[in-house]
């Protein structure tokens, strides 16, 4: 029986008229395949951990989407005294709010037991990693805070919130301005937990009895990202860059390439004909490594 050949190839995806056209572009050694495989896991790797940075943004996002969504339907309420959209609001409200917490707590959960087992407790990455999260909490009220109202919801319920909306018409050019603000309560929050700690509890009791979420939420997830970023920046991105020039390099494309057109496939003659399996490289993930530098721009 014929030993395989393993090529990398170009595959053309037909429209359904015809099968796809698998177009061979060269040989590959076993070395090249192996020299292949370590830096393709290394994008990998990298691309699973963004994803739950994606995730964060993605929960942030659907929670400023909801807002947006309701001033879009109070807009279209034809009364200015009427029934608003907010029959469900408030609990949309709190599941998006819960799962953007949840999300943040996974991926910062995650960066901790992955630099661990990584570089172990008591790595130079990881003493940076608990530095980080550190100077974020004694930076800044909204980390603090957020933390702690992790614990709330853990233990309490989801945290007591308000809201207002405001309607009106500029008569003199016809236009409606809308303006929904949601609130924490300052005292429902403060009575309904013991375990704020001194330091959240005092700056707690300075603040409004009904303060905006809004920019502890903007604030919360730039001091996220930034852990992630500076962490990243430091430790990973370099061999990620790497990788993907080689892989770049690999199959013949530009810098900006990203779609998933190229594969390896092994050919082995058979008595039934020509069997091909085939391998999709991850092209696609090198977006991943643009949206990374497309949040540092934004936090620095």
């Amino acid at each position: 029986m014929n030993e395989p050949t393993i090529i990398l190839a170009k595959e053309s995806i037909s429209d359904g008229s015809e099968v796809n056209k698998i177009n061979e572009i060269r040989p590959l050694t076993n070395e090249e395949i192996e020299s292949y495989d370590i830096q393709k896991n290394i994008l990998i790797e990298f691309a699973n951990d963004f994803e739950l940075v994606e995730y964060v943004r993605l929960n942030y996002e659907s929670f400023m989407g909801l807002l947006n969504e309701t001033v879009v339907k109070v807009a279209k309420e034809p009364s200015f005294i009427g029934s608003y959209p907010f029959k469900n609001f408030p609990f949309l409200l709190n599941t998006r709010i819960l799962n953007y917490m949840m999300s943040v707590k996974t991926l910062l959960d995650h960066m901790e037991t992955s630099i661990n087992r990584r570089y172990g407790e008591d790595s130079m990455e990881f003493v940076e990693f608990k530095a980080l999260t550190a100077n974020e909490f004694d930076d800044k009220f909204s980390y603090r805070f957020m933390y702690k109202l992790r614990n709330f919801v853990q233990h309490c319920g989801m945290p007591p919130l308000s809201y207002t909306i405001s309607k009106s018409l500029d008569e003199t050019n016809s236009t409606m301005s809308i303006e929904l603000i949601v609130y924490f309560m300052r005292d429902e929050l403060i009575r309904g937990f013991s375990k704020w700690g001194a330091l959240v509890k005092a700056e707690l009791t300075q603040m409004d009895e009904l303060f905006s979420i809004m920019p502890i939420f903007n604030e919360h997830i730039n001091s996220i990202f930034k852990v992630y970023v500076l962490f990243n920046e430091k430790y990973h991105m370099a061999k990620t860059l790497k990788a993907k020039e080689y892989i770049i390099n690999f199959i013949g494309e530009s810098g900006g390439y990203i779609d998933d057109e190229y594969i390896i496939a092994k050919l082995k003659k058979t008595e039934a004909g020509l069997h091909i399996s085939k391998k999709t490289i991850p092209t696609s993930v090198l977006a991943k490594i643009s949206d990374f530098y497309k949040i540092k721009e934004n936090l620095f």
